[in-house]
């Protein structure tokens, strides 16, 4: 199953900013809800972080201050309020107007003034152009005001003529554009509501980015995250910087976040695009969990990690199972205030973007997403961002399911088979005889019965259990390695909560040496006990960082955690990855910043684990370009004693809460603490 991120070397990055929503005055805002007084600080806050990064330039997508043009001087001093900000920016910006900087598009129930000839001229007066186009090392940046479309006023089209020349100017040229408003955010034949274009204009706008092969259009306005894929044209729509949109806390299962789910503050932030010899990758920062006062610059960062490495350049480390309906449809009501004659239907994108940003590839997914029409389309769009899917599956008895899957080789690239050890030989047997398409790999996963428990001595619940234990290779269970290497590529392997991980990954090693096939580690983060409820996150920190280390020297041992997103409530409850809003917990920070740590590292050369004391063990590993060292702690204490290691002279530690290296001990609590020995960090992560 080829993917089809980013390659080559890269060329540059840049920011992509949205809605920043600039006020008149410090800590004040006109208007009721209490987040908005927080906009200014807020963007000072990602000014701050962007000095820190490797970037070209920085783009604006508008809605650049709160008060709209019709405020008249509230207005021109927001703007004013904006420039003051942006003379500490280092980055050349550039921006476009939004709704509130120029009116609403032509809506005819717009709660606020749509765009005229006067509002236009205000945005003129204090920001200058409505559009621009530049161009840098063979890649053209296209920035246009969408609120124009469908205006009738002679901007408009003087807009489209001008835009229409640009592109076709530009044939030859890979073309980024960037506008306000998305086209759409579910569905291209959607109906028009608040926050997508007409279709009338959709449709025409559609239209030039598939006809002058547009690569990626990047969008704001919703103050939340989406992913859509238009033919070839890959459309971002982008998280606000001041605060979210709580009519779409309808997308999450759960309690909104603070101030009725508009300030959801971990959803806020601004993109870093990194720009590849072919193709692109995006990277969400999330950078305003703190706020920086005026006259008081925040460089707590020592040390920002802004090596980025393209994931068709990197190896994935740890996948998860996708046990959430991660294409889950959320029907947002008619609120009364931004939409008030129809409901609208969107897709929740946040476990999307949580794998995302954990670096995460490798998926297992259910038979569902394949049967779904809609759902199918969706592997596809996720492929072409180089998601790697394996579908796990009790053994299928229904030949139209056996079609499905083998018509959708190119989405796959292995299955697992549970079921009775017959059944699944046969099975795939049958599948082999068909020429299996696309090199989908076949892995088997026993399905346990109450005989099994109590031949290892462990009580029996009545749930489905699948996949071979530890304890299946310590004792004569007639485990037949040589039949299984006829039928399968490999076998998944259950590695349940008191399982030590190590044990499972020699096991897997001692699997490949023996039989010549892989093992698929199912790492369990839920009890067996499926009433018991697992909240304690230091545990799961440990197992989750332990995991990753241990596999990574690993060629040919994939590990999936069973847990992304808090199970609270039905059986097997347990603190996952991220909470029910998809916000990361430190065990999604840990992932993520181990993921992108062991990929700056290198290849990985000698693993050493040792026992420290009795509650704590040391994991060292050499690698082609440093060492790292992580250990863990047992209990909730520190996890590293002061005197473990003397960090300003050999090394640097790792900080999880953002991931920079410092040379002064993180305070770690009970979290396992990273530390990085040999090498020249800063020349390890930022050189190209």
């Amino acid at each position: 199953m080829p993917g089809h991120s980013a390659s080559g070397n890269r060329l540059f990055s840049i920011a992509v900013v949205s809605d920043t929503h600039l006020n008149s005055v410090e800590d004040d805002a006109n208007t009721v809800f209490p987040v908005n007084r927080y906009a200014n600080p807020r963007l000072r806050r990602v000014i701050e972080d962007l000095n820190l990064r490797d970037i070209e330039r920085v783009f604006h997508l508008g809605d650049v201050v709160h008060p709209v043009p019709s405020a008249g001087e509230s207005y021109e001093q927001a703007s004013k309020c904006f420039f003051e900000q942006i003379e500490l920016l280092d980055h050349p910006i550039h921006i476009i107007p939004g709704n509130h900087d120029v009116g609403d598009k032509p809506l005819p129930w717009a709660p606020s003034g749509t765009i005229r000839q006067s509002f236009a001229d205000a945005y003129s007066k204090c920001f200058g152009e409505h559009y621009f186009a530049l161009r840098q090392q063979g890649i053209v940046f296209v920035g246009i005001n969408a609120q124009l479309f469908g205006s009738g006023i002679e901007l408009e089209t003087e807009q489209m003529q001008w835009l229409k020349g640009k592109l076709n100017e530009c044939m030859e040229d890979r073309v980024f554009l960037f506008s306000h408003y998305p086209p759409y955010l579910l569905d291209v034949d959607e109906p028009e509501h608040y926050d997508n274009l007409s279709l009338e204009s959709r449709r025409a706008f559609l239209n030039l980015l598939d006809a002058f092969g547009v690569e990626a259009l990047f969008a704001g306005h919703v103050h939340h995250f989406w992913y859509n894929r238009c033919n070839q044209c890959n459309i971002y729509v982008l998280p606000s910087t001041a605060f979210t949109r709580q009519d779409y806390s309808e997308m999450f299962r759960v309690s909104p976040g603070n101030q009725f789910g508009r300030d959801d503050q971990p959803k806020l932030g601004y993109f870093l695009v990194h720009v590849f010899e072919q193709g692109h990758e995006f990277e969400f920062i999330r950078c305003v969990e703190t706020q920086v006062k005026a006259g008081h610059p925040d460089r707590r960062y020592s040390l920002a990690v802004n090596r980025y490495r393209s994931r068709s350049e990197t190896r994935p480390v740890l996948g998860i199972e996708l046990r959430d309906d991660w294409q889950d449809l959320a029907c947002i009501p008619p609120s009364g205030a931004l939409d008030e004659f129809d409901r609208k239907t969107v897709r929740n994108d946040y476990a999307l973007l949580a794998l995302w940003d954990m670096g995460i590839q490798r998926i297992k997914i259910t038979v569902s997403d394949l049967i779904e029409e809609r759902r199918r389309k969706r592997l596809e769009e996720l492929v072409h961002l180089g998601f790697r899917f394996t579908l796990y599956s009790f053994e299928p008895s229904d030949r139209k399911i056996l079609e499905l899957v083998l018509s959708n080789a190119h989405l796959i690239e292995s299955w697992e088979l549970a079921g009775e050890p017959e059944s699944c030989y046969t099975r795939s047997h049958e599948l082999k005889s068909k020429g299996i398409p696309g090199g989908i790999r076949l892995f088997f996963s026993p399905l346990k019965r109450r005989a099994d428990a109590v031949r290892h001595g462990k009580k029996y619940y009545h749930v489905i259990n699948h996949g071979f234990s530890i304890e299946d290779f310590q004792e004569d269970a007639g485990i037949d390695l040589a039949r299984i290497a006829s039928c399968f590529d490999g076998i998944a392997l259950q590695c349940g909560l008191d399982r030590p991980i190590e044990r499972a990954i020699n096991l897997a090693n001692d699997i490949k040496s023996r039989a010549g096939i892989s093992t698929s580690l199912q790492l369990r983060l839920r009890a067996e006990d499926p009433s018991m409820y697992l909240h304690n996150e230091q545990t799961l920190c440990n197992r989750i960082a332990e995991s990753m280390i241990l596999a990574w020297p690993q060629d040919d041992c994939r590990v999936f955690c069973d847990t992304l997103a808090d199970v609270d409530r039905g059986y097997f409850p347990r603190i996952g990855l991220v909470d029910r809003l998809y916000n990361p917990r430190n065990p999604a920070r840990i992932v993520r910043h181990l993921h992108r740590l062991l990929n700056v590292l290198g290849a990985p050369l000698e693993l050493n684990v040792e026992n420290v004391s009795d509650q704590c063990r040391r994991i060292t590993c050499e690698a082609e370009f440093g060492t790292l060292a992580v250990q863990f702690h047992s209990n909730n204490t520190e996890s590293v004693p002061a005197d473990s290691h003397d960090a300003g002279k050999s090394g640097l530690w790792l900080n999880w809460s953002d991931g920079t290296l410092v040379s002064d001990r993180p305070s770690y609590g009970g979290l396992p603490a990273a530390f990085i020995l040999g090498y020249d960090a800063g020349k390890m992560l930022n050189a190209e």
